[in-house]
């Protein structure tokens, strides 16, 4: 995971999944290190797709327009692992 990305960023522009993780492994390896039942109790309406995701083996059993969804909500993890 990328840390050059700062809060202010991702509020004032658009930041791209690959400013914030280094590669599509990275950003899933990210998600499955999520406590889903502590990220349930944040305001994030990103929660049901990521819980969806979260719950995937491997990276490889994401479709390639979960995938697509996966990097869109990229934002949702780099906050819970950045505490924001």
């Amino acid at each position: 995971m990328k840390t050059k990305v700062t809060e202010v960023d991702l509020v004032t522009r658009s930041v791209k999944w690959s400013e914030m993780f280094e590669s599509e492994e990275d950003l899933f390896c990210k998600l499955k290190e999520m406590d889903m039942k502590k990220f349930m109790g944040t305001t994030d309406t990103s929660f049901s797709y990521l819980y969806n995701f979260h719950k995937k083996e491997k990276l490889e059993d994401l479709s390639p327009k979960q995938l697509t969804q996966l990097k869109r909500l990229a934002k949702a993890v780099y906050k819970y692992h950045m505490n924001w």
